[in-house]
């Protein structure tokens, strides 16, 4: 639903408004303002990382990089990681049916 509402602006934001209206990139100066509105709370909405986000992220990190610098033979070879990855899909289907 849509309300109506009267706002008072500087001269000047008006004049860009308008001029950006007559210019074609918007259709009038509600659809510049709801547009504007709409990236704005898009934009605020949790869009920061929190510091426990910041936090688990660098711990990936190090994770990794410890991972990286393990000898070859403590790789799983590409065969087993296959078989690993097709035992965690079917355990993954498992619990889908199961409802879980």
């Amino acid at each position: 639903m849509n309300v109506k509402v009267s706002i008072e602006l500087p001269e000047r934001y008006l004049e860009f408004a308008e001029g950006m209206v007559r210019d074609g990139a918007y259709g009038s100066l509600s659809e510049l303002v709801e547009e504007h509105l709409r990236e704005l709370m898009l934009s605020r909405h949790d869009d920061r990382p929190t510091q426990e986000q910041l936090d688990a992220v660098m711990s990936m990190k190090d994770e990794i990089r410890r991972r990286m610098e393990l000898p070859d033979d403590q790789w799983l070879s590409e065969e087993a990681f296959d078989k690993e990855l097709d035992r965690l899909y079917a355990y993954a289907d498992e619990q889908i049916k199961a409802g879980r």
